[in-house]
C-alpha cells in the first residue's frame, strides 16, 4: 500500500520537532512495534491497531563528546549527524 505525503487516507503521524532523519525501521517479531531510529533518539511506536500509532517510548541518543572530537579529527563536519560505528 502507499500513500502520497499530501493524502488524507494516510495514516500517519508526525513527530515532535526535536525528531528528525528517521531513516532507520525495525519491526518487532510479533509486529506490533516498530522501532525508529533517528537523529539523536530511538523512538518505539506501538502499531498494533491499523488506525492508530502511538508513542510507547523515546530514548535520547546522543553521540558522546568523544565521539564528535574523533569525527573532527578524521575530517567529517561536526554539524552533520555521525554514526561513530561507521567511522
Amino acid at each position: 500500500m502507499h500513500y502520497y505525503g499530501d493524502s488524507s487516507d494516510r495514516p500517519l503521524i508526525h513527530f515532535q520537532p526535536d525528531v528528525s532523519n528517521t531513516t532507520t525501521l525495525l519491526l518487532s517479531n510479533d509486529s506490533s512495534t516498530l522501532y525508529v531510529g533517528a537523529r539523536d533518539a530511538i523512538l518505539s511506536l506501538d502499531i498494533s491497531q491499523s488506525d492508530v500509532i502511538s508513542l510507547k517510548k523515546k530514548v535520547m541518543w546522543s553521540p558522546s563528546e568523544q565521539d564528535r572530537t574523533d569525527c573532527a579529527n578524521k575530517g567529517k563536519n561536526p554539524a552533520v549527524t555521525m554514526d561513530p560505528s561507521l567511522v
